[in-house]
């Protein structure tokens, strides 16, 4: 376990054998800076039993315990969600209250490779597969000391010790995904499923850095889809998010679909030129073999028949002229060289990102452009 005895952690102990076996660790290897805390979520009968075994070993040992009560409420469909999002509030306060440096998950091997495989079912596209030894929630900093150990070997030490735990019965209940998984494990294939998801984790770490480099080296304020689209399709998709993240996108898109990406990246292989989609103040647009990420103001439509101060073009001595960059409204009624604007447009392969910012001033009686557009 690799963990400095000088920093002062909150142990989260759910009174279960895996949070028990890392507190028992814990005084075992000596560690003093320790505060526990209990989330009683009472949303089990047998939640009261959980807490006295917490009760039991905190006053055994006579370890500072915090027993916080929360209440799930059916406003919140996913009560997995709600409670994890509730506990580490807690958690946050505690950490400030007691100036502690981080918070102790017990979570271990079998969690690790049950999350892989719940992962691969869900085909979710991730930059790391499984559960992270340290990572960082609602501003605290979780350590995970036991990620690396078997639950059958923390159930052996806690029975031949007559160590006192909590079993949750819904962890047996088949009708969830994962104890459907848990179910099938066994401990040789525990061995060879870290193996491999290792080894993949290495290879999306080595892609990581290459993404990284190549965003970082990219001069153009564009990705270049000839060339994006040349890539094998995991790679496209990890490419985007990291762009996205770069571009400040992947918090607005947290509320769309899960998929937004994967149909994204769809979209971008079809023969459209042309891709329009806005996320709050943001626009993603595909301008033929261009994606731009620009902010809304960007490509703002304005219609005036007065002259802008921001048009910089000749003056015409015609009255009731209209100002405009509304291609999208005019492109088929109005005409440049005698060749209607959409056709012009599409045979001159104009930007659409350019399109936006073209100034069309022309007579809405015979719908001539009159001004020079490049």
């Amino acid at each position: 376990m690799n963990l400095s005895k000088k920093g002062k952690y909150l142990v989260a102990v759910s009174g279960g054998p895996d949070s028990i076996f890392l507190l028992q660790l814990l005084v075992k290897k000596k560690y003093k800076n320790l505060v526990v805390c209990h989330v009683n979520h009472n949303y089990r009968e047998e939640s009261i039993v959980d807490q006295k075994v917490v009760e039991n070993i905190c006053k055994k040992y006579k370890i500072k315990l915090y027993v916080e009560n929360i209440f799930y409420k059916k406003d919140y469909k996913n009560f997995e969600a709600w409670a994890r999002k509730e506990r580490y509030k807690i958690f946050s306060s505690i950490i400030k209250k007691e100036n502690l440096d981080s918070v102790l998950i017990a979570h271990n091997l079998n969690d690790d490779v049950e999350t892989y495989l719940m992962q691969l079912d869900k085909k979710t596209t991730l930059n790391f597969y499984g559960i992270k030894h340290k990572t960082y929630v609602e501003g605290c900093k979780i350590i995970r000391p036991i990620i690396n150990y078997k639950k059958e070997n923390i159930l052996k030490y806690l029975n031949k010790n007559n160590i006192e735990y909590a079993i949750d019965k819904t962890n047996f209940d088949l009708k969830y995904k994962r104890n459907q998984i848990r179910n099938q494990l066994t401990p040789h294939k525990i061995d060879l499923l870290k193996k491999e998801m290792v080894n993949i984790n290495k290879k999306l770490k080595k892609q990581e850095i290459d993404i990284v480099k190549k965003i970082n080296l990219q001069k153009e304020e564009y990705i270049d889809l000839k060339w994006l689209n040349s890539k094998e399709i995991d790679y496209k998709l990890r490419f985007l998010y990291m762009y996205f993240l770069k571009k400040g996108l992947i918090g607005l898109l947290i509320n769309t679909k899960k998929s937004f990406i994967k149909e994204l990246e769809k979209q971008l292989q079809t023969k459209k030129s042309y891709l329009n989609i806005k996320i709050k103040n943001k626009i993603i647009l595909k301008d033929y073999n261009k994606l731009f990420i620009v902010n809304e103001e960007e490509l703002f439509l304005f219609e005036s028949k007065e002259k802008p101060s921001f048009y910089n073009g000749p003056n015409f001595n015609s009255k009731n002229l209209i100002y405009t960059n509304n291609w999208l409204k005019w492109q088929s009624k109005l005409y440049y060289n005698k060749v209607r604007l959409k056709k012009f447009y599409m045979n001159k392969k104009y930007s659409y990102y350019n399109r936006f910012k073209t100034i069309l001033v022309f007579d809405p009686v015979n719908g001539i452009i009159l001004n020079k557009l490049w």
